[in-house]
């Protein structure tokens, strides 16, 4: 036996023979405890090569390790691998089971192995001790990556504690630290035994860090989350440019708590952080308070109820699923269900809808502790396009909501919202994500917005067409009088009321006529391919095909990210000295301005397809309140004169901001909007209505009796 060892181990400087064992779980052993539990770990030997213990997990009869760790054993070896289960006691550890694998028919070249052993407890006349579950491969290890102790990779699980998010937005008039007039600032985030530190803006006194950090916060731990903001220098100690503190317990549960906060150094203001804190708690059903109902127009209650078919995430091939909802400034997540593709949450978290106009955002999620979670699945579901009362099955779709991801979701919902005090609130200011972040430069983004773009313009190059054919006699004789004589009547006759009466009259037309342009799609690359039809409305079909971009949505050469190559000769005609780090910077000035270029074009486009969207009764309830505007309009240029309104008009704004000015003034961190605006931005755009459109499950969507939780 000896020799066989000595010829078979191979262990040189290249290669160890051995096995890889990931050890995922037991189920039923017996208790060993008072507690009516057992504090089980796992003890692994291959007799003559070697050993490995697993962690303890305390009290439980059916633990869950998920570790992985090798064994060194030669090749071709009779010693079984050995598994015994032990109950965890100070003196003496208590045997609870015991099984072994024939690691002889193992082989490299044919992977993994799956074991369901049953464990049998030979001191109690080989009684049943539950079973354990774990995979087996045949591996070689280099030596080098092997250590004296027998190191496990852990996945430890998850508490299902509270769960405190903290997203540090920006700085408002932090103090001036170098003598430059500016500082370096970032801020280190403590709550309790935890400790995260945020990046390091540089020469900023109003930093912006849009960052997410996440606490575990026990029971007994601390309430207080401590906020210090330092300036960073490389060549001496950081200087504190002061803190600031936030205590949890005075925070909404459940939603996103957003508030400035002051920085204080030495008991006086040395600036402002802005902080959103949101504290999870995942293990109950999720009601609002009084003072959240009190607060909003409405709630939304979300039945989570089940998903399949989801995507594999882990090494075993399953996935640990989690649900988070997101609505507006609101946030909920379900508990975490454990190795599954096909996850029963069974769970109702209740929103709080401060605008009805807003969609409300899922993401599946899987869970990992030692990394950040991986995305399983999203979904984004305009709150007026809800149904209450059915489970429903919804396709999951890709992050940026744009193609069909892998799995399906069945949710239930019940919306309840004051119809005249949500639909007032279409003129108010939206609230905005404060983590969101402007994409980066793409060629291919910036072509899909031209293509949009020009699609917006081609709507109103149909107008102009017609008026240029009217007055060059392109369309005949009759049509080109008839426009004559209409055009004289309008200006002899016209009052101000027929403005909002026209606009009122335009808008119904369009509504009736189903006008507002060609259906957008995007083809597989993600391009937009059919927003603009007729080559003769491409409006920018010239400059775009001088800056090497295709318009009409076909394929272009150009579809990556990757910077456009020199022209033929370029290379050879620049000089030798110039340094790499001027053209570095040539490149993110380009990079820079070709960004800005991108979320310009961008911002027009969104406009335009919102204005034509809101024309064409995208959202009926918008465009019917309008309507509802013009004929009030109308009315009141007819009742009363024009100079009259107009009077009124500025008198109301010099009222308006005197109040604002000396009786109540508005916070330093106000953000002003324009009403007209806002309404607007509450019509998606074509984009938006791609990543809300619903896909198609496999029974087709169908609907089934309500759950008993949302009666």
């Amino acid at each position: 036996m000896g020799k066989e060892r000595k010829s078979n181990s191979r262990k040189s400087a290249v290669n160890v023979p051995g096995i890889y064992v990931k050890l995922d779980r037991a189920e039923g052993l017996p208790a060993a405890d008072s507690n009516g539990k057992s504090d089980p770990f796992v003890k692994f030997e291959i007799k003559g090569f070697s050993k490995h213990k697993s962690s303890v997990i305390k009290k439980t009869l059916d633990p869950s390790w998920r570790e992985e760790f090798f064994m060194e054993c030669p090749d071709g070896t009779r010693v079984p691998l050995s598994i015994q289960v032990y109950d965890k006691d100070p003196a003496i550890s208590d045997f609870l089971g015991s099984t072994e694998i024939d690691i002889s028919e193992l082989d490299m070249l044919n992977g993994e192995k799956q074991f369901e052993l049953p464990l049998v407890n030979n001191k109690k006349k080989k009684s049943a001790a539950g079973k354990i579950f774990l995979t087996v491969s045949r591996v070689e290890k280099k030596l080098s990556e092997l250590s004296s102790k027998s190191s496990a990779k852990a996945w430890a699980l998850p508490t299902g504690k509270r769960r405190v998010v903290v997203e540090l937005i920006k700085g408002m008039d932090l103090i001036s630290k170098d003598s430059n007039g500016f500082s370096d600032p970032y801020v280190v985030l403590k709550l309790g035994k935890h400790k995260h530190t945020s990046k390091v803006r540089s020469r900023n006194l109003n930093p912006k860090w849009r960052q997410r950090f996440e606490f575990p916060w026990e029971e007994g731990e601390s309430p207080i989350l401590k906020l210090d903001v330092w300036d960073k220098d490389y060549l001496s100690k950081d200087d504190s440019m002061g803190s600031s503190q936030i205590n949890l317990e005075h925070l909404q549960l459940n939603v996103v708590n957003d508030n400035w906060y002051d920085v204080i150094l030495k008991t006086e203001l040395a600036g402002h952080l802005h902080v959103l804190v949101t504290i999870m708690l995942p293990d109950h059903d999720m009601e609002l308070t009084k003072e959240q109902r009190k607060d909003a127009v409405g709630s939304l209650k979300v039945h989570c109820i089940r998903a399949k078919g989801l995507l594999k995430a882990d090494t075993f091939g399953k996935s640990d699923p989690y649900v988070e909802l997101e609505l507006s400034n609101a946030r909920a997540t379900s508990q975490i269900i454990m190795k599954t593709l096909d996850p029963v949450w069974d769970r109702v978290m209740e929103l709080p809808v401060n605008d009805v106009f807003a969609s409300l955002k899922l993401t599946v999620w899987d869970y990992d502790k030692a990394s950040k979670p991986d995305l399983l699945g999203s979904l984004e579901i305009p709150l007026l396009k809800i149904k209450s009362g059915e489970n429903q099955w919804f396709a999951l779709k890709s992050k940026d909501l744009l193609k069909r991801g892998q799995g399906e979701i069945e949710l239930s919902f019940k919306l309840k919202y004051n119809v005249p005090k949500a639909y007032m609130g279409v003129i108010k200011r939206r609230e905005q994500s404060h983590m969101a972040h402007s994409p980066a430069f793409s060629t291919k983004r910036l072509k899909n917005n031209l293509t949009r773009l020009n699609a917006v313009g081609a709507i109103s190059l149909k107008g102009m067409t017609v008026a240029n054919d009217l007055q060059y006699w392109k369309l005949g004789v009759a049509p080109s009088v008839l426009a004559m004589i209409a055009t004289a009547v309008f200006f002899l006759t016209f009052r101000l009321w027929m403005v909002p009466l026209g606009v009122l009259l335009a808008v119904v037309v369009v509504g009736l006529m189903r006008l507002g342009g060609n259906r957008m799609t995007l083809n597989e690359s993600g391009v937009v391919v059919t927003a603009v039809k007729s080559k003769r409305n491409s409006l920018m079909a010239k400059e775009m095909a001088e800056l090497g971009i295709a318009g009409d949505g076909g394929s272009s050469s150009d579809d990556s990210d990757s910077e456009p190559e020199p022209e033929e000769g370029e290379g050879k005609s620049k000089k030798k000295t110039k340094s790499k780090q001027s053209l570095v910077d040539q490149i993110r000035t380009l990079n820079r301005i070709g960004k800005q270029v991108q979320d310009i074009v961008e911002f027009a486009a969104d406009f335009g397809e919102r204005v034509l969207n809101l024309l064409n009764w995208s959202v009926p309830v918008i465009t019917q309140l309008v309507c509802i505007g013009l004929v009030v309009a109308t009315l009141l240029c007819v009742i009363i004169p024009p100079n009259v309104l107009l009077m009124l008009y500025i008198e109301f704004r010099f009222v308006k901001f005197g109040v604002r000015k000396y009786l109540k003034p508005r916070s330093k961190f106000h953000v002003p909007f324009i009403e007209a605006v806002e309404l607007i931005s509450r019509v998606p755009s074509n984009m938006d209505k791609i990543r809300y459109e619903r896909l198609t499950t496999e029974n087709g969507n169908n609907e089934t009796k309500v759950s008993k939780k949302m009666k």
